[in-house]
């Protein structure tokens, strides 16, 4: 299971019932970074959800992903890609920066559910804000 698969796992778990009452939040952790002698990536997303009235936080469900650089690199294509198409900035880079050419800052991209390209684009963007620590999640309206 690679990134993407797995927040999308974890996506489904996220009912428009249960969204009334809690608030979800994935988070993660890269238990193992890529490098030139290990060209993979393991890690941890975790799924919480928070109360909207009380506060109680509760634990949902966990999802470990292992990919290669060659997955990554076709997933950081595609979503160059469909950033370029659907949006006004030139790289995903720029989309997880929030800006063309500062710094981070609190903008966060509204995706709409019903086009399956800009759904994808959401998954990409969450899954790469989970593994670096960022709190920002796509707006998928």
């Amino acid at each position: 299971m690679n990134r993407l698969e797995a927040i999308q796992e974890l996506r489904k778990k996220q009912t428009a019932e249960i969204e009334a009452r809690w608030i979800y939040d994935i988070t993660g952790t890269v238990d193992h970074p890529a490098t030139d002698a290990e060209p993979w990536t393991r890690g941890k997303m975790v799924l919480n959800r928070t109360h909207r009235s009380t506060g109680v936080v509760r634990y949902v469900a966990d999802r470990v992903y292992m990919e290669s650089n060659a997955e990554r690199a076709q997933a950081y294509a595609r979503a160059n890609e469909l950033t370029q198409r659907w949006t006004a900035f030139d790289s995903f880079t720029d989309l997880l920066r929030g800006s063309h050419t500062g710094p981070a800052c609190g903008y966060k991209p509204s995706l709409r559910k019903s086009n399956p390209e800009t759904r994808l684009l959401a998954d990409y963007y969450d899954a790469a804000q989970v593994e670096h620590g960022d709190s920002r999640r796509s707006y998928r309206s």
